[in-house]
C-alpha cells in the first residue's frame, strides 16, 4: 500500500488509464510543478492525510515538499512535557571481547549473570518538552554515501518489490505468495491460515481516508518508504531477517512481533532495523557452519563464508548499541521502545550463544514492566492492561522471555516469585470451561505456567533448596551462566513444610482445570487433520505435563516417588520426537533458531527425573538430533548434562536392574562456558534415616 493514497493534477483530469496508473506510481517520488510566467515553479507541499497500513495505529497531518523538492518527515508529539528522568536503571555488562569498536573487557567473577565488558545504559537526560521536529531528506542522506544515495533513489523503494497477485495476508507481509487457490499454502505452513484473496476489483467511488485512532501520549511518526542501510550488505540481511528469520524466530505458533511489529519499527527506530540486520547475518553465518559440517569438500569456502557473517553481524549488532543508549528511560511514553530494545538483545545475544549476557538485558525490561505493572494496579495476565503503551503482542513477546528465564535459571529477588505466582488470578478465576481455539489456550497456559514457575521458585526458598549445593572443588570458568540448586526449576527441596503441600495443591488444580479445558479441543485438532494446529496442540500438551510432575516434585525429598510419572514421561518422549522430527522435515534440516517454549526443557526433566532406562535415552537420542536452539538453551550439552546424571545413578548396576533410592542423585549445581563449550557438574546424594547425609560428585564435559 502506498503511504500516500493521492493524485495531484493541477492542470485538470487525466483521461488515460496508463497516464493515471503512471501518475499514482510516481506520486511519491516526483515534485509537482506547474506553468508560471514561462517558466517551472515548485509547487507547495500540501496539507494531506496519512493512510497507513493496518497495524501502524497513528496517523496525523504532515507536510510533505520542501524548498528543494524533497520530502520532508515531520515527527509529532502529542506531549506538552515529559517528566525528567528518575535516574539510570541498570548498568548492564556486554562481553566486548568479542565486539568491535565497543571498548575494553574488564569482566571477571560470577554471580547470576555476570559479563565482562562495556555497558549498555538507557541514559536519562532528555529535554523536558518536545515539539514538531522536522527531520530533513539531507539529514538522512547525511549518514550515507553519495554512491548509497544515487543507488537508492535510482531504485526507490528497497523494502520489497510489490505484490500485486498473492493473498492479502502475503501482500501485507510483502513476501512472495505460492498464489495457491482458495488458500495460500506459504501462511497455512507457517501461520495456519491464510486470509484468503481480494475480490476481482470494481470500479470504486473516490475512497474516503479511514480515521486511525493514535496513541495518547506517543510519538506519531510517519511510515519510511525507503529504508536507511549503510550498504547492500545490511540490506541483503534485513531481507534474510524479513524473509526467513522473523518466521523462524515466532516458532511454531502465531505472534505478531517478530513478523510485524519489528518489521514496521525498523522502518521509524534505526537500532531496530540495525538490530534486526544484525540477527539475520547470524541467521545466514549458522547456516553457513552447519553446511560446511555436511559437505567436507565445500567447508572451508563456508567456513570462510560463515566467520564473514558473524563479523558482519557484531559490526552492526555494535552500531545498533550505540543507537540503543540514546533512547530514554523517562517514564512510560518510553516503555515500549525500551522493551522492543530488550527483547532484540535478547534475541541476538541467545542466538550467538551468549545467554548470561541476554538476561541481563532481560533484567532491564522486567524492571520496568514490573513497576510500570504495579502502578496501574491490576492485570488480566493474558493481555496488556494499557495498550496504548504496550500492545498485547509486545507484552507477550515478553512474557516469553520470562518463562525462558524462569526454565533455565532465574537470579531474581523471592520477591519478584512471590508477586509472580498471584499473576492474572481473576483471569485464572474466569478461564473458560472449554478453549474455543488453540490461541485462546495458549494464552491460558502460558499464565498459569509462569505462576507455576514463581510458585516453584518462591517453593525452593521455603524448603531451603540451596542446602543441597556447595561451593564447587573443580575449577571453574570466570564467566559463565551457573545453575545453583534454588535458582531453577530441576532444584529439589531439602525439607518441605505442610503449608508448602497444601499450596502446591493449588497450583496443581490449575493446572488439572486447565487439563480438563483443553481436552476437547485437543480430541477435535487430532481428528481435524491440520498438521500445523497439532504441532501447537501437541506442544502445549508436553509441557504442561512437564509442568505437573515439576509442580509435584516440589514437595518430594525421596526420588522415588517420580517413578509414578512414567506413563506422563514416555508421553513426553512421544511428543517430542515427534515435534522434533516434524519441525525438521519442513525446516529443511537447516539449524534454525526459535524464541518460542520447544522440546529441550521437558525433555531435560525427563533425563532427571525419570529412571527408565529406554525412555532416558530415547530422550537424549532426540535433544542429540536437532540442531535447532531455542532460546538459552543448547540442546547438545543438556543431553550431555542429562547423560552424565544417567551414567552415575546407573554405575554398578545389572543392565535392567531398577534403579534404588541410594543410587539416585538430585542436579546440584551446574557452571555452563558457553564460549568454550565446557560444563562443570555437581550432583548430590541423600542418604541416612532422614536423608540428612549429603555426598556430592563433580565431573566436567568437554564438548567439542
Amino acid at each position: 500500500m502506498l503511504p500516500l493514497a493521492f493524485i495531484d493534477q493541477p492542470q485538470g483530469k487525466i483521461q488515460g488509464k496508463a497516464d493515471k496508473k503512471r501518475v499514482r506510481q510516481h506520486a511519491m517520488n516526483h515534485s509537482v510543478t506547474s506553468r508560471s510566467g514561462g517558466r517551472q515553479t515548485k509547487k507547495r507541499g500540501e496539507l494531506v492525510e496519512l493512510e497507513v497500513p493496518e497495524g501502524f495505529g497513528e496517523s496525523g497531518v504532515v507536510e510533505f515538499g520542501d524548498d528543494n523538492g524533497g520530502r520532508e518527515l515531520v515527527q509529532i508529539d502529542d506531549t506538552d512535557d515529559i517528566e525528567a528522568a528518575t535516574g539510570r536503571l541498570m548498568d548492564v555488562v556486554v562481553g566486548m571481547d568479542r565486539r568491535s569498536g565497543e571498548g575494553e573487557s574488564s569482566g571477571s567473577g560470577v554471580s547470576g549473570f555476570v559479563a565482562g565488558g562495556s555497558q549498555l545504559v538507557f541514559d536519562a537526560g532528555t529535554s523536558s518538552s518536545r515539539a514538531l521536529k522536522p527531520l530533513a531528506p539531507k539529514a538522512i542522506e547525511g549518514s550515507m554515501t553519495s554512491s548509497d544515495t544515487s543507488k537508492m533513489r535510482s531504485r526507490g523503494r528497497v523494502f520489497a518489490p510489490k505484490v500485486r497477485t498473492g493473498c492479502l495476508a502475503c501482500k501485507q507481509r510483502r513476501i512472495k505468495c505460492d498464489e495457491t487457490k482458495p488458500s495460500c499454502q506459504r501462511c497455512i505452513q507457517y501461520y495456519g491460515s491464510c486470509s484468503g484473496y481480494a475480490p476481482q476489483s470494481q470500479p470504486k467511488p473516490n475512497s474516503t481516508l479511514r480515521p486511525i485512532v493514535r496513541r495518547p501520549s506517543a510519538t506519531v511518526e510517519r511510515p519510511l518508504t525507503l529504508l536507511e542501510f549503510e550498504n547492500d550488505t545490511s540490506s541483503a540481511y534485513f531481507r534474510i531477517y524479513r524473509e526467513e528469520t522473523s518466521v523462524e524466530v515466532t516458532g511454531i505458533f502465531a505472534s505478531s512481533f517478530w513478523t510485524q511489529i519489528i518489521l514496521q519499527e525498523a522502518h521509524r527506530q534505526p537500532f531496530v532495523l540495525k538490530a534486526v540486520s544484525a540477527i539475520g547475518a547470524l541467521s545466514k553465518a549458522t547456516k553457513a557452519e552447519h553446511w560446511a559440517s555436511l559437505l567436507p569438500m565445500r567447508s572451508e569456502m563456508l567456513l570462510a563464508e560463515a566467520k564473514s557473517h558473524r563479523e558482519s553481524a557484531l559490526s552492526i549488532y555494535a552500531s545498533a548499541l550505540r543507537h540503543m543508549r540514546t533512547l530514554a528511560a523517562t517514564t512510560e511514553h518510553e516503555l515500549r521502545r525500551i522493551v522492543i530494545s530488550s527483547l532484540l538483545v535478547f534475541a541476538f545475544e541467545t542466538f550467538y550463544g551468549s545467554p548470561d549476557v541476554a538476561f541481563s538485558h532481560a533484567l532491564i525490561g522486567d524492571r520496568l514492566i514490573c513497576n510500570w505493572l504495579l502502578k496501574i494496579g491490576h492485570n488480566s495476565g493474558v493481555s496488556s492492561p494499557e495498550p496504548n503503551d504496550l500492545e498485547d503482542d509486545i507484552l507477550r513477546a515478553f512474557m516469553r522471555v520470562d518463562l525462558h528465564m524462569m526454565t533455565f535459571t532465574d537470579v531474581r529477588a523471592s520477591k519478584t516469585h512471590r508477586l509472580g505466582k498471584k499473576d492474572g488470578q481473576s483471569s485464572i478465576d474466569t478461564m473458560p470451561l472449554c478453549f474455543q481455539d488453540i490461541n485462546e489456550a495458549k494464552l491460558y497456559w502460558e499464565l498459569i505456567m509462569r505462576r507455576s514457575c514463581h510458585f516453584a521458585y518462591d517453593s525452593f526458598r521455603t524448603s531451603q533448596s540451596i542446602r543441597l549445593q556447595r561451593e564447587f572443588h573443580t575449577s571453574t570458568p570466570n564467566r559463565g551462566v551457573e545453575m545453583v540448586s534454588g535458582n531453577t526449576i530441576y532444584s529439589s527441596p531439602y525439607s518441605v513444610p505442610q503449608e508448602l503441600i497444601s499450596e502446591s495443591q493449588i497450583f496443581l488444580s490449575e493446572i488439572t482445570r486447565f487439563e480438563r479445558a483443553f481436552s476437547s479441543l485437543y480430541t477435535h485438532v487430532q481428528a481435524s487433520g491440520n498438521t500445523i494446529d497439532y504441532i501447537c496442540a501437541a506442544c502445549l500438551r508436553m509441557h504442561y505435563l512437564a509442568t505437573k510432575i515439576m509442580v509435584a516434585g516440589t514437595v518430594f525429598t525421596s526420588e522415588m516417588e517420580y517413578d509414578v510419572f512414567l506413563p506422563e514421561f514416555e508421553e513426553i518422549l512421544v511428543v517430542s520426537r515427534y515435534l522434533t522430527g516434524t519441525c525438521l522435515d519442513y525446516k529443511n534440516c537447516e539449524p534454525k533458531f526459535g524464541l518460542d517454549l520447544g522440546v529441550v526443557s521437558p525433555a531435560f526433566l525427563v533425563m532427571l527425573r525419570c529412571r527408565d532406562r529406554r525412555v532416558r535415552r530415547e530422550v537424549c537420542g532426540v535433544l542429540f538430533s536437532n540442531p535447532n536452539r531455542e532460546g538459552p538453551w543448547d540442546r547438545t550439552m543438556m543431553a550431555q548434562a542429562g547423560k552424565w546424571i544417567m551414567e552415575i545413578e546407573e554405575r554398578g548396576l545389572d543392565g535392567e536392574a531398577p534403579i534404588p533410592e541410594e543410587n539416585r542423585v538430585r542436579l546440584s549445581r551446574v557452571m555452563i562456558d558457553m564460549e568454550r563449550r565446557r560444563m562443570v557438574l555437581q550432583c548430590v546424594r541423600r542418604s541416612g534415616l532422614d536423608g540428612g547425609v549429603l555426598e556430592w560428585e563433580e565431573g566436567v564435559v568437554e564438548l567439542e
